[in-house]
């Protein structure tokens, strides 16, 4: 069997796998980023992430009932600053990310019927039932090692999305509309350091760590094609039109 990594080995694999699938990268954030993506396929965009990130929520439930009480102390900190109970740093007010996800998405246009779960696209299900599946299945430090790999790309792709939104779209730094990207932008560079420092200081045998390793790249895959669909599909007139499974139409014998 395999020696286990150092610390800073699996550390280094773990940042390696989020970088290959960086979705800072992709077409849609790079448009973005230019100031040529409309409003509307941002709000689609956003509406994509609120109809999964309940769901990543309620999976890193299930890792808090497997997990050890220093992991559960994060966690906890963790949900109470995404659902603006306490704020991440002292000098800074609490935010509801759920609100200011709604608040964003309201601005662009779009309201709360378009907010539902049939307008969730395939690879948002898919992504919805994979947190489920690594939570109940797997290792406790595998899931928090997949989320920092995904949750951590939030800070790339929003040192890209801010800097956007003043120079190409007219908002102004600390707009209520545009504040849960500055507020990711910050939160989820702490965010991301501890889960790596949790991830690393427990995943120690060689077994849970290449788990780790190979459930975190699976997961950065999923959220690239996931941006992916979100990119084809928000460029139609009608981005939710055929969200809804089809039921099959019986053949005749």
């Amino acid at each position: 069997m395999a020696q286990p990594l150092t610390p800073e080995e699996f550390s280094r694999e773990l940042y390696a796998i989020r970088d290959a699938y960086h979705t800072k990268d992709h077409p849609f954030f790079l448009l973005w980023g230019e100031g040529k993506l409309t409003l509307k396929q941002m709000g689609v965009y956003m509406i994509q992430h609120l109809l999964h990130v309940e769901d990543i929520f309620q999976a890193l439930g299930i890792t808090y009932s497997r997990a050890p009480m220093e992991v559960r102390h994060f966690i906890i900190e963790n949900l109470s600053e995404e659902h603006g109970i306490m704020a991440l740093e002292e000098e800074r007010d609490a935010v509801d990310h759920f609100e200011s996800i709604r608040r964003f998405i309201y601005h662009v246009g779009f309201g709360p019927e378009d907010i539902v779960e049939d307008h969730a696209y395939w690879w948002t299900r898919a992504r919805v039932r994979s947190f489920y599946d690594v939570a109940l299945r797997e290792p406790w430090p595998v899931f928090l090692a997949m989320l920092f790999t995904l949750e951590s790309q939030e800070v790339g792709v929003n040192s890209r999305v801010v800097p956007a939104m003043i120079q190409h779209y007219g908002f102004r730094a600390g707009d209520p509309v545009i504040r849960f990207f500055e507020e990711h932008y910050l939160a989820d560079q702490e965010h991301g350091r501890r889960t790596l420092e949790l991830v690393t200081k427990y995943a120690t045998d060689r077994p849970t760590q290449d788990r780790c390793l190979k459930v975190a790249e699976e997961g950065c895959q999923y959220k690239w094609a996931y941006v992916e669909e979100i990119y084809q599909r928000s460029r139609s007139e009608h981005p939710f039109a055929w969200t809804r499974p089809v039921k099959p139409t019986p053949s005749t014998p």
